[in-house]
């Protein structure tokens, strides 16, 4: 018998029928040449459900009981086939119609009477495309677990016909529960060096919120955002079952670009490629923010330069966006300065003072909007971003070649929209789930993205150019000035061989110079 841990079983008291608590992922696979999207989706239905055996903890059952910890109880035989679903759109389906389907299958909860999770083959794709979509219950997998599923399940060579994810073992052994429940015993009961540990992180969360207040008396800008204090948007309302889908997939290299020009993190330029987008979707309904966005996003807390030996050192952050009327630059400056306010104040306390302001901070966030008070209390952020790493190479499955793989995450109570992004194939591959009825016309926000991106990068460019061209390099008026000036000179270097024209990005056309220019 497994117990769920505190965090599995937030997911699960948490979650109703409007707030259903699973992910899902979405693959879109190109058949072989030989194979049309209808006959191949059927085969691939049918081979699927042959791989009748189901390893934990996808043959595990939700088992509730008013007389013992919740717990996972195993089911000797699953039926495959109330898990696994065929599903044809009427030929040639449009990304519309996917879209339209999908957002349906993500708004149905999981049914608790049996394992928590499905599987849709959904065929009759224009482009001659197979989809599959593929749902799990947080509290069995998190977006991590499943980019590891993803990379279990297909393979680098076409010839290999891959695995479903129900074959991968992701329970947990029976001496790894015994390890982990002397290990809860041991916390609970006369343990003197946790003791202190507890006592030390303690500290270190009262040391958090003092220094805010002194700080916030004295009229000064604590290093940490303070919680409830996020602007009231439409981002921050009760939301209902259905769900909207959004998909849209951008080159790594113009995020590495400007990471490289800028100093800031490639988690930095996302979350400014997200805030340009979000304030463009709110500027659309004639909201200008007087104050920043605030986003929950996981926070690398080991230093720069730091080596990065096994184990984890995340943890949940309240990272505040840019102003609304920010240029792109100074946007991705003020983030960059958030991020590392919130990773010098992590390090600066104990180990675990920061982890526990985390969680405290996030179950407050979750009981705010489970008891739909938001419209009385400033929210404690807007919306969840976050960024799941993938393979870098392509990948295939049962011969179909991997061309797309889009994260799809849940709403928290209180939020209509979530952006999560997944890196796969050297694209960063984005899924915006939204509530419609709540949150309407967020369709466009893909493709503000995309443009966000642009725009990004042309006056992160444009700033270069002119920063080295004047002598001085200060965009983002920080320590790094000379680094950036060196990179800026190199990167300036190989674009003088190349004609460059002034329009906006998504239309720029680069020609190599074959020959002297007439005069």
């Amino acid at each position: 018998m497994n117990q769920l841990s505190l965090i599995d079983l937030a997911f699960v008291l948490f979650e109703s029928g409007d707030t259903p608590m699973h992910v899902t992922g979405l693959v879109h696979l190109q058949p072989p040449t030989d194979s049309e999207s209808a006959e191949f989706a059927c085969n691939l239905y049918s081979q699927l459900l042959s791989y009748s055996e189901v390893k934990s903890p996808f043959n595990w059952r939700l088992n509730l009981s008013l007389t013992e910890w919740p717990n996972w109880q195993e089911v000797p035989n699953v039926d495959i086939t109330q898990h696994v679903h065929l599903s044809m759109l009427p030929q040639p389906g449009s990304r519309e119609q996917l879209l339209d389907l999908v957002g349906r299958i993500h708004s149905h909860q999981l049914d608790r009477f049996r394992p928590l999770w499905e599987m849709w083959v959904i065929g009759g794709l224009e482009n001659n495309q197979v989809v599959i979509c593929f749902k799990v219950h947080h509290a069995i997998a998190d977006g991590m677990k499943v980019g590891k599923l993803f990379d279990f399940c297909t393979s680098q060579d076409p010839a290999e016909s891959g695995t479903p994810f129900w074959q991968q073992d992701l329970g947990k052994s029976r001496k790894r529960q015994q390890e982990e429940n002397k290990q809860l015993i041991t916390q609970l009961f006369g343990s003197v060096c946790e003791l202190k540990r507890q006592l030390s992180a303690s500290l270190g969360l009262v040391s958090l919120g003092t220094g805010m207040l002194s700080k916030l008396f004295c009229g000064k800008r604590p290093d940490l955002k303070v919680p409830f204090t996020a602007p009231k948007t439409p981002f921050n309302q009760k939301h209902h079952k259905s769900r909207a889908v959004g998909l849209g997939r951008l080159p790594v290299s113009q995020f590495r670009q400007i990471s490289r020009l800028t100093g800031a993190s490639l988690n930095d330029v996302m979350l400014c490629v997200c805030d340009i987008a979000l304030n463009r979707h709110l500027q659309d309904h004639r909201l200008c923010l007087e104050k920043p966005l605030v986003a929950l996003m996981p926070i690398d807390l080991r230093e720069e330069g730091a080596v990065k030996k096994g184990g984890n050192k995340f943890a949940v952050g309240l990272v505040e966006l840019g102003h609304a009327l920010d240029t792109p630059t100074r946007r991705l400056a003020a983030i960059q300065q958030s991020t590392q306010d919130v990773k010098h104040q992590a390090q600066e306390v104990s180990p675990g003072g920061y982890i526990n302001y985390s969680i405290l901070v996030n179950g407050l966030a979750l009981l705010g909007g489970k008891l739909n008070i938001n419209h009385v209390v400033p929210p404690a952020t807007n919306l969840i971003i976050s960024n799941v790493p993938g393979p870098a190479q392509r990948r295939y499955f049962f011969g179909a070649e991997v061309q797309e793989c889009y994260p799809l995450s849940l709403l928290i109570p209180g939020q209509t929209i979530n952006i999560t992004m997944f890196g796969y194939d050297d694209h960063l591959h984005f899924g915006l789930v939204s509530c419609p009825s709540s949150l309407p016309h967020a369709e466009k926000i893909p493709d503000y993205l995309e443009e966000a991106l642009a725009s990004l990068d042309q006056d992160v460019m444009e700033t270069a150019m002119s920063a080295v061209n004047g002598g001085l390099f200060d965009p983002l008026a920080d320590d790094h000035s000379q680094n950036l000036a060196y990179e800026a000179e190199m990167l300036l270097a190989e674009l003088k061989q190349f004609k460059v024209s002034p329009l906006p990005r998504q239309h720029r056309r680069v020609t190599r110079e074959t020959e002297p220019a007439k005069e």
